[in-house]
């Protein structure tokens, strides 16, 4: 297993923080050993730590706004998204993926056990990254918190094998840039629309998060979850329906 010396100066190398952020938390820089870290090794991570601060020893940060750095994903195109809480221990994992377009109290677990809900999730060929709330009249600092963990645990999950498909959020036209930090370019990725309803305050800013997730991030194809908007990219989406609304078996996944 390969072993490196971090110094000081790679430390802050190539415009990111490596997985130091919090360098408090280990001996000085200068003299620590960073080694491969293993799936095992990786998922142990997080357990029974305030915060769950022990995931991010495995992470690499974005250097203007200490985002978590995701990989893009470039694999198949899932047949059916369907929201994790729905999903059977019986039923078939054929063109499924799982996903977290629903009340967050459905998927809270994501952060508050880690290690139970990855391993849960590693019989499926991919898994969308989680999709904590980021709603409009929320406080900025809870927008971000919740932006932050998503790309936390997406991250976390590609450390231990998963293939994630990122899912893409954002707040308002002034923290765009912020929001989008730290996602893969040139990716498949997924985007949800479900809640804007005729809402025209959240159908604009849904309009323009999703023009500068076009520009910034480039995907080569969008997994779209909820009704169709204006101004879309039609010919790189593909669209999915609600399954919080519909019987699961009209949908028929994996059959």
């Amino acid at each position: 297993m390969a072993t490196t010396i971090l110094t000081q100066q790679d430390h802050y190398s190539n415009g990111y923080y490596e997985p130091y952020l919090f360098p408090d938390m280990n001996e000085p820089v200068e003299t620590q050993y960073i080694e491969a870290v293993t799936m095992t090794s990786t998922v142990a991570y997080g357990d029974n730590e305030p915060m769950n601060v022990g995931l991010f020893r495995t992470l690499s940060f974005t250097s203007t706004y200490q985002m978590p750095i995701v990989r893009p994903y470039s694999g198949e195109i899932p047949r059916y998204l369907v929201p994790h809480y729905r999903l059977k221990k019986s039923e078939t994992t054929s063109g499924v993926c799982p996903c977290f377009y629903t009340a967050d109290r459905n998927f809270e677990r994501v952060w508050s056990n880690p290690r139970a809900f990855s391993k849960a999730l590693m019989k499926y060929d991919y898994v969308l990254s989680p999709d904590f709330s980021v709603y409009l009249d929320m406080p900025r600092p809870l927008q971000t918190a919740n932006i932050f963990r998503n790309k936390v645990i997406a991250a976390w999950w590609q450390g231990c094998g998963l293939n994630v498909i990122p899912s893409i959020s954002w707040t308002t036209a002034g923290h765009i840039e912020e929001d989008l930090e730290g996602w893969p370019k040139y990716s498949v990725i997924a985007i949800n629309s479900t809640g804007l309803g005729r809402d025209l305050r959240a159908k604009h800013n849904w309009a323009e998060g999703y023009e500068a997730t076009l520009a910034m991030l480039q995907p080569t194809a969008i997994l779209r979850y909820g009704a169709r908007q204006d101004g879309e990219k039609e010919e790189i989406s593909r669209y999915y329906p609600n399954c919080n609304r519909v019987n699961l078996e009209s949908v028929a996944y994996g059959r």
